[in-house]
Formats: C-alpha cells, sequence, structure tokens
C-alpha cells in the first residue's frame, strides 16, 4: 500500500516537474499574466485550434481577442484583467482591427458577419453579413475596411458605417486553395491583393475595378498568395505559397527580380532593410534589391510567426516554442514553451513597447514585457 502511495506521489512529482521544465521562462520573456480563453477539452473530433490574433492597444491599455467560444474579449493590457466581452456566436473570429478614430474595434467572424463594436464598452455599433466565412484579418486604410472572403471575394466596407462600396470576385475552384489569404494593402490609389490562384492583382481603390494582375507561381495547386505584399520606392514585393518572393513593378506588374529564399510569414522593416524568416529556418535580412545581406539557419523546425520586438527578432515554430534573436548577430537570446508540443502560434504577434503578446494555437494567451 505504502509502495503504491509512494510511486504516485513519485509519478506526480515527475509530471509537475516535466510541466515546469516546459514552461519555463527565459529571463527574456517576462511573463506578466496568461489567461486559457476557455478552449473546450481536446478530444476525437473536437480540436478547436485558434488561428486568429490579438491586437494589444498601448495607449488604451487593452488586448482584444476572440476566444474558442465566439465572445470577443477587451483585456487590460498591464493586469490581465477583463475589462468587457461580448458574444458573437460564431465559431472563429479574426484578428480586430482599430478604426481609423480609435474608437471602434472591428472584426469579421466565419459566418461571414463584420461586427465594430465600441473599443471601452464593447457595445455593437454596427454588423453586416457578407454571405461567406471571412478567412483573413482585413485591413483598413483610407478610411475603408477589406476583407478576404472563403469564396475569394475581396469586400471593401466604409470603416465607420460598415457601408458597402464595393467589392471583386475572382473564379478559384475550391479544390485547388488552402484557403488562406493575405492582407491587401492600398499604395497610390491601387489596392493590391493576393488570390487563392497564386496570382497578385492591383485593383482602382475607388471602384475596386482591375488594373493588372501579375502570375507569381506556375503550379495550378495550393499556391495561395498567404504573405502580406508591401510596396518600396515604386515596387511591390509579394510571394506565393513555398515561393520565392519577388519584386514586380507597381504600375505594370512586371516582374523585376526574384529573391532567393521563400519567406514564411510577412517580411518586417528593420532599420532600412527588411527581415524575413524562411520556410527552412532560416533569418534573413536583405535590401530592396532583394540582395542578402546577412543570414543564419536558427531553427530545424518551421517558423510561423515572427515580430521585431525589442531589437530582436521574435519567433514561434512549430514545436510549440518562441524564441528571441539578437538582430546583431542572430544569437539565441531567450525561448519559451508553450506547454505543450503540439503548440504553435498560427496568427500573429502582438507587440507595444513593452508588451509582446502570443496566442497559442489552443487559445492560451500570453502576455510578455
Amino acid at each position: 500500500m505504502r509502495l503504491s502511495i509512494f510511486l504516485g506521489l513519485l509519478l506526480s512529482l515527475m509530471a509537475c516537474a516535466n510541466f515546469e521544465k516546459a514552461t519555463r521562462p527565459h529571463a527574456f520573456f517576462e511573463r506578466v499574466w496568461t489567461k486559457d480563453l476557455d478552449a473546450p477539452e481536446y478530444g476525437e473530433g473536437n480540436l478547436a485550434v485558434a488561428l486568429n490574433s490579438p491586437l494589444a492597444l498601448a495607449k488604451q491599455n487593452l488586448i482584444l481577442v476572440g476566444n474558442a467560444s465566439g465572445h470577443m474579449q477587451a483585456w487590460q493590457l498591464a493586469s490581465g484583467k477583463m475589462q468587457w466581452q461580448q458574444t458573437d456566436q460564431a465559431t472563429q473570429l479574426t484578428a480586430p482591427l482599430l478604426s481609423p478614430d480609435a474608437k471602434l474595434v472591428i472584426y469579421g467572424t466565419a459566418q461571414g458577419r463584420v461586427n465594430a463594436r465600441d473599443v471601452k464598452s464593447g457595445e455593437l455599433r454596427y454588423t453586416i453579413n457578407l454571405g461567406s466565412p471571412i478567412i483573413a484579418p482585413g485591413k483598413i486604410d483610407h478610411g475603408r475596411i477589406f476583407f478576404q472572403l472563403g469564396n475569394h471575394q475581396l469586400m471593401c466596407l466604409d470603416a465607420l458605417t460598415g457601408k458597402i462600396l464595393w467589392s471583386y470576385k475572382r473564379a478559384v475552384p475550391y479544390f485547388l486553395t488552402l484557403q488562406k489569404a493575405a492582407n491587401p494593402i492600398v499604395f497610390d490609389g491601387k489596392v493590391l491583393v493576393g488570390e487563392a490562384d497564386g496570382t497578385l492583382v492591383a485593383l482602382r481603390l475607388e471602384d475596386g475595378s482591375l488594373l493588372w494582375e501579375a502570375k507569381l507561381a506556375v503550379g495550378g495547386r495550393f499556391v495561395d498568395v498567404d504573405v502580406n505584399p508591401y510596396v518600396v520606392k515604386g515596387t511591390v514585393f509579394a510571394a506565393a505559397t513555398g515561393g520565392d518572393l519577388q519584386k514586380l513593378d507597381l504600375k505594370t506588374g512586371k516582374m523585376l527580380a526574384r529573391a532567393e529564399f521563400s519567406p514564411a510569414v510577412t517580411p518586417l522593416a528593420w532599420q532600412g532593410d527588411r527581415l524575413a524568416a524562411t520556410r527552412d529556418g532560416r533569418l534573413v535580412v536583405y535590401a530592396d534589391n532583394l540582395a542578402i545581406k546577412r543570414q543564419a539557419t536558427v531553427t530545424t523546425q518551421a517558423i510561423t510567426a515572427l515580430a521585431i520586438w525589442k531589437a530582436h527578432a521574435i519567433v514561434a515554430t512549430d514545436d510549440g516554442f518562441i524564441k528571441a534573436y539578437d538582430l546583431k548577430d542572430f544569437k539565441l537570446k531567450g525561448s519559451f514553451h508553450l506547454g505543450h508540443d503540439y503548440s504553435t502560434v498560427l496568427g500573429d504577434l502582438a507587440v507595444t513597447d513593452k508588451y509582446l503578446a502570443v496566442l497559442s494555437s489552443r487559445y492560451h494567451l500570453y502576455v510578455f514585457q
């Protein structure tokens, strides 16, 4: 009897020790608070996976995020105290966006609705049904909000009222796509948007009419443009899934150059250059002509998210870690395990000057300082 009790206690202590080892952060990641966002118990046929991202607002001292039960939640950034929670009766909520007047938080649902709520109280200001799942967070620019839908339609709405201004739809067979989408960008009167057939299109901002299109991938299947395009000095940079980064003329869409790497996530601006995380585990600093200035292989795992915080590259990997690398020499400065080998980050990392917010695929929200 005593032996069985001893063995039971020993096993319990070992389990606790393993958990502590898995979740103990490096000194770089000082955890402020953590929340379990009502993720259901995992079981056969019941695997809730967080695909969305948090929005961190330093001025409002808030972090906004959708939970596993279809609620939009606002937490106080510094303390982790809930400020408000509102139900949307949805299975997935996109990352929230802040309206141009900073009074509304706007987001989409897997049921095709766009909801706008008061940032301070969570009260609903407007809602509109777009008729198809909203599969990307969206983009606010020039007082308009752009959403990509699951039926390969781009919707342009007035950000303050929700009024539909125009739409653009592309014919893409559903069995040829990953159902992923990049966020569009607006520049020089054009809306640049990546499509599920591996094409980058330029639309007129005023009415959504097609100006040009450029094929980024030669394959016909699973070539979604899921890396956000960006513009530098009259050129646009974009990539399709698994494809190399390309540089194109903003006026015509003609390809000007091709990089020797494939970005896993959207590259970030850093001290006049760009930082990319590649699909083969490299961090790459490159110039606007796509010439690589320096690079290093930092992981053998797939990189799923990238941010720059406190002069460090923060990456999430598919084995459940977030890691910090010094941008001067790419040396590892800290790591934190998300608590489970099958946890990862499938959305974006949210940063302010002081805080880093991470939503794991298991709906655990971590805030670090």
